[in-house]
């Protein structure tokens, strides 16, 4: 009979404890950090009706974090942030230092990839690529995926090293990118495609004014390129969280496309599965000087 009751009572610390182990599971927070590029409020702002949905479908309480780019890598060095959303060359980055792996790409008007344009004034006589050497660039900073690296790692590919050859200003966003080219303080500008034709389609700007250098159509946009596309930012999880948990908030991304229920009021984007991120990484080791090894070949079999 003792026995009996020894093991009763060790079947029921046993379940206790499990319990105890969910509803401490359940109640902890999910460290959502954000790229703060346009500010720390603006980013809360953004992403915070995405995290108010992550958490009625999950359960989960989801805590904002807005940061720039150091206070994103100390977040991983200390091992606080659990899901994160940045553009493409950070994610790269961090896979490379942090073992980061993605869990979905973002949708943006049913597109998952993006460009950046080179623009010109028409009357500049500013053509081609090969024009640009020794001019004044307004960039929206060095750190924009789509304001200044993609159209960068273009030019070093041609040859045109523009960090030595032209003169380089941050316009700190795209607005004054595109103000600055069309009131000749700046002879080019970078900035992303999809804000460019924004612009034009909200008939902010007459493109008449303006050249598109480079200008080119791809089947993954609907508007002009002048560079690459690249895939959207990345949502991504740290090597701490849990891949239960992980797998749990994919699917809750990937099914936001279906959600009839979901007001469109909110603004949260819909997500597509994670895209190959690897033109992203040649072209930040282009710009630091890396060559990219080609694909290795199948070794060819001998005849006998």
């Amino acid at each position: 009979m003792r026995c009996f009751f020894l093991l009763i009572l060790s079947l029921f610390n046993l379940s206790f404890l499990t319990l105890s182990s969910d509803l401490f599971a359940a109640e902890q927070d999910i460290n959502l950090v954000v790229l703060a590029n346009k500010g720390h409020l603006e980013a809360f702002e953004k992403w915070k009706p995405l995290a108010d949905y992550l958490q009625n479908k999950t359960g989960i309480k989801f805590k904002i974090i807005p940061y720039n780019f150091l206070q994103i890598e100390s977040s991983l060095l200390n091992k606080s942030a659990d899901v994160l959303i940045t553009n493409p060359q950070y994610f790269v980055i961090f896979q490379d230092r942090y073992n980061v792996k993605p869990l979905a790409t973002v949708k943006n008007g049913g597109f998952t990839y993006l460009c950046g344009v080179i623009i010109a004034r028409k009357d500049s006589k500013i053509n081609k690529l090969e024009d640009i050497e020794n001019k004044k660039i307004a960039v929206v900073s060095k750190e924009s995926a789509f304001g200044y690296l993609a159209q960068t790692a273009l030019l070093l590919e041609k040859g045109i090293d523009i960090r030595e050859k032209a003169e380089i200003w941050s316009a700190e966003n795209q607005d004054n990118v595109v103000y600055s080219v069309l009131n000749r303080a700046f002879q080019v500008g970078f900035l992303n495609a999809d804000l460019y034709n924004k612009f034009i389609v909200e008939r902010r700007i007459n493109p008449d004014e303006l050249t598109v250098i480079n200008g080119y159509k791809d089947k993954n946009v609907p508007y002009l390129c002048s560079t690459d596309t690249w895939p959207d930012w990345p949502v991504y999880m740290s090597a701490n969280l849990d891949p239960t948990v992980a797998k749990k908030i994919q699917t809750v991304l990937l099914n936001i496309d279906n959600d009839s229920d979901l007001p469109k009021s909110l603004k949260i984007p819909a997500f597509a599965p994670a895209h190959d991120y690897s033109n992203v990484k040649k072209a930040l080791d282009l710009l630091s000087g890396i060559k990219t090894p080609p694909p290795k070949e199948e070794p060819k079999s001998r005849k006998k």
